[in-house]
């Protein structure tokens, strides 16, 4: 063994559930060279799916993963490695993933800001996730205090409300969903 090996990540893309995606990658031997058409391993810990791919003459490989609306989000790697040669040594990576769900979160109304103490201060909101939407929260504090939580009201498949009382003039109020 005459050299050593490293992985490059080129993308890191975002990956969404039930979306297609590509990881490109460079392997390159310690004089930072591409190492040209060379084996590389990969296995995908979301759901065992383990495959190889081939560098081009730039050192570069593709792995395309196809997450599915059915698969779990979460933290997960990608691993990807090349065994080794007669000339270089192998390398391995265990890259980092994490698996996200697109949750839109619209403000479509509030009233008016400017509300006297005891008066109402209605919220509505549009909010849209890839596998539904069971509930939506209001989490507020008033003057940098402890932070209070309303459950919304379904208002219809993807609309939200909630109110809170105003309060007294100079207040301010912090809020999100």
């Amino acid at each position: 063994v005459i050299g050593t090996t490293d992985f490059q990540l080129n993308t890191l893309p975002r990956l969404y559930r039930n979306q297609n995606t590509t990881v490109e990658a460079r392997l390159i031997d310690n004089a930072l060279q591409p190492v040209k058409n060379a084996p590389v391993n990969w296995t995908w810990s979301a759901t065992g799916v383990n495959n190889y791919s081939e560098t081009d003459s730039n050192g570069i490989f593709k792995i395309d993963l196809n997450i599915t609306e059915s698969d779990d989000l979460g933290n997960f790697t990608l691993q990807f490695s090349f065994p080794g040669s007669p000339l270089l040594q192998g390398s391995m990576v265990n890259q980092p993933m994490w698996v996200v769900s697109r949750t839109y979160v619209e403000l479509i109304t509030t009233t008016s800001n400017l509300r006297s103490s005891g008066e109402v201060w209605q919220f509505s909101a549009k909010v849209t996730d890839d596998k539904g939407v069971s509930f939506v929260q209001l989490h507020y504090s008033i003057n940098g205090g402890q932070v209070q939580v309303r459950q919304m009201n379904r208002k219809s498949a993807d609309i939200f409300e909630a109110e809170i009382l105003g309060q007294r003039q100079g207040s301010a109020v912090e809020y999100r969903l």
